[in-house]
C-alpha cells in the first residue's frame, strides 16, 4: 500500500479530485476505472482503458522527447553536453504531460502505489494495450 503521509499530501490539496488522472484512480482507491470493473467487469474496464488513449501521446505509442542534463556541477555539466553533443539526452513518454498528477505520476504510477489486487489487475491491462505506458516516470524534480 502507498505510504500514509503521501495520500494526505495529495488528498490534502484542494484541486485533487479536479485532475483528470485521480478521477480515473485515485490513492483512497476509488475511481472511475476501478468502479468499473467492480461493477461491471473485466470486458467494460477494456472498453474503459481502449478511451484512455486519448490521454497518450500518439494514442498510447508515446513520444521521444530530448531532456534536459542536469548537474550542479558545471565541470560534469560540460562533459556530458561534450558527450552528447550539447543536446541532452532522449527519452520515450506515453502519458501526457497534462494528465498527470500533481507530482508529475501517470495512471500507471498510481496503480501501481495502491497496490491492491484490483489496481495491479488494471495495472497489467494497462501495460498490455500500453506497453510505452513503462517508460514513464514520475515528472516531478522530488522524485528525479
Amino acid at each position: 500500500m502507498i505510504e500514509p503521509s503521501f495520500q494526505i499530501t495529495i488528498s490534502s490539496d484542494p484541486n485533487y479530485m479536479q485532475n483528470d488522472v485521480y478521477k480515473l484512480a485515485n490513492y483512497s482507491g476509488g475511481g472511475l476505472l476501478i468502479d468499473c470493473y467492480r461493477k461491471r467487469g473485466e470486458k467494460a474496464l477494456r472498453k474503459k482503458i481502449i478511451e484512455l488513449k486519448q490521454l497518450m501521446y500518439y494514442n498510447g505509442d508515446g513520444i521521444s522527447f530530448r531532456e534536459e542534463l542536469f548537474s550542479s556541477d558545471s565541470m560534469n555539466k560540460a562533459k556530458n553536453e561534450r558527450k552528447s553533443g550539447g543536446r541532452g539526452s532522449t527519452r520515450k513518454i506515453c502519458w501526457k504531460m497534462q494528465y498527470r498528477g500533481l507530482y508529475g505520476e501517470s495512471l500507471l504510477h498510481i496503480m501501481i502505489s495502491c497496490n491492491s489486487e484490483t489496481h495491479t489487475l488494471i495495472a497489467k491491462k494497462l501495460l498490455r494495450k500500453y506497453p510505452a505506458l513503462v517508460f514513464d516516470i514520475f515528472e516531478n524534480e522530488e522524485y528525479y
